[in-house]
């Protein structure tokens, strides 16, 4: 029996552009704040990437939490694409929601059954 075929995720973020790219940023940022690297000039060079490039990546991280959850949960609102995300966006959450139109309850999770809806 292959027991990875029996675990499964809610959502495989590999497959998902958006989702993968926060798992990135969250990584990166949490390079910076632990001292691993001291600059995002220095994780740039050494992740073979460029600067500006990993600092719109490492700003996905101040997207609302539920917005996140949606993503990670494999309900990415149409609007929020790869693309439109390494462009500014607004930092207020409240605002991002309305910009994507995201209702502040966009996912909400069902403790019983362990899965969002």
């Amino acid at each position: 029996m292959d027991v990875g075929s029996a675990v499964s995720a809610p959502h495989d973020i590999t497959a998902d552009p958006v989702a993968l790219a926060i798992a990135k940023g969250f990584r990166w940022q949490e390079l910076l704040d632990n001292g691993t690297y001291p600059t995002v000039r220095a994780l740039a060079k050494a992740v073979k990437q460029d600067t500006a490039y990993v600092a719109r990546t490492i700003r996905l991280t101040l997207l609302a939490p539920d917005i996140i959850e949606a993503v990670m949960a494999g309900q990415c609102p149409p609007a929020l694409t790869l693309k439109r995300l390494t462009r500014e966006f607004p930092v207020v959450w409240e605002d991002q929601r309305r910009a994507w139109g995201v209702a502040t309850s966009a996912v909400t999770r069902d403790t019983r059954k362990g899965r969002y809806t």
